[in-house]
């Protein structure tokens, strides 16, 4: 993946193109981390897919979970992708805190917008020692702490006072298929076949 650190990635993806490596590879890439120049980069090192952080298309969401992002500055980070001919793969998360019916029908139609080959739309997780945690058990926000229903893609261990656990699950079901289901995605994946 993409450190923390651009310029050791760069030194990294330079020794790889140099000793001509025959390997192809997934990345993992922080939005606020990749460029043009850098997708570049990793595309002539052997990367195929890069994963990328999209987390929420609200930029109040994503000030609440501290990220060094904004939808604008993600989206350049997919379009940089693509360009440089990656797929890219977008990871997006809802129930975070401050999550509303608004935010996550916004984190959506940007999934659609950023239109990445691939897309997991998780439900946030509350793992213990995490500041999701803490905030989640503060406000007496759990419906259970049953550890084998801890899982991004089950319903919610959680329901907030005016967005429930259920709504949040059904949400994602709906997302997905909204994503997957649209006719111009279903058109290019025809077309690469």
């Amino acid at each position: 993946g993409v450190p923390h650190d651009p310029q050791w990635a760069n030194e990294l993806f330079d020794k790889m193109i140099n000793t001509k490596l025959d390997v192809t590879w997934v990345g993992n890439a922080r939005a606020d981390k990749i460029s043009y120049e850098l997708a570049r980069k990793m595309k002539e090192a052997g990367c195929h897919t890069v994963c990328i952080g999209c987390e929420s298309g609200d930029p109040e969401i994503l000030k609440n979970v501290a990220k060094n992002e904004t939808p604008e500055r993600i989206a350049q980070a997919v379009q940089d992708a693509k360009k440089a001919g990656l797929d890219v793969l977008g990871y997006f998360i809802l129930g975070l805190p401050g999550e509303t019916r608004e935010s996550m029908e916004r984190t959506i139609r940007f999934a659609k917008k950023l239109d990445p080959k691939i897309i997991t739309l998780n439900i946030a997780v509350p793992l213990p020692g995490t500041k999701f945690y803490r905030y989640i058990e503060e406000n007496n926000y759990f419906v259970t702490k049953d550890w084998s229903r801890f899982d991004p893609v089950g319903k919610p261990v959680f329901s907030y006072p005016n967005l429930s656990g259920d709504e949040i699950y059904r949400t994602m079901k709906i997302g997905y298929r909204s994503f997957y289901l649209r006719p111009s995605y279903l058109v290019k994946r025809v077309l690469e076949l």
